[in-house]
């Protein structure tokens, strides 16, 4: 994962409008920069998703002609989507503030580094968070 990457795609989602605002193209982009994971039903075979542009879309070949479309989950509109890029380990919590409009959100890294978060909703606020959390063991993964 680059961290350069994910701190782009997290000030891109800060930046986002929440449900209404749900944008197809950054949630290939998320799932792509976090390694375009196998969805859990494929987990175990041997398969491997295609991403095609045109579509926006991942596809998984089956041969004869056959394949599965697999759309990346809507992270910036749906809170249970973005539980899904908390690193493991990692702690959160998404809280709103009285100070600043939206949401706020925290997570703690194993190594102390916190990543924090505000937009317009809880979902984007959390997707943002996990993103920058990424962004952070990417780099310490790269000694820098």
């Amino acid at each position: 994962m680059n961290a350069d990457i994910l701190n782009d795609l997290a000030a891109r989602v800060e930046a986002g409008e929440g449900v209404n605002g749900a944008d197809r193209e950054l949630h290939c982009l998320i799932f792509q920069a976090i390694g375009a994971p196998v969805p859990f039903q494929f987990a175990n075979k041997f398969i491997a998703l295609t991403f095609v542009e045109k579509e926006q879309a991942y596809f998984v070949e089956l041969g004869d002609g056959m394949r599965i479309r697999y759309e990346p989950p809507s992270y910036t509109s749906s809170i249970d989507a973005a539980m899904t890029l908390v690193p493991e380990g990692l702690r959160f919590e998404v809280t709103t503030t009285g100070y600043r409009p939206g949401a706020t959100v925290c997570g703690n890294i194993l190594t102390g580094v916190h990543e924090g978060s505000y937009a317009a909703t809880p979902a984007l606020a959390l997707t943002a968070a996990a993103l920058r959390a990424h962004a952070a063991i990417a780099k310490e993964n790269e000694g820098g």
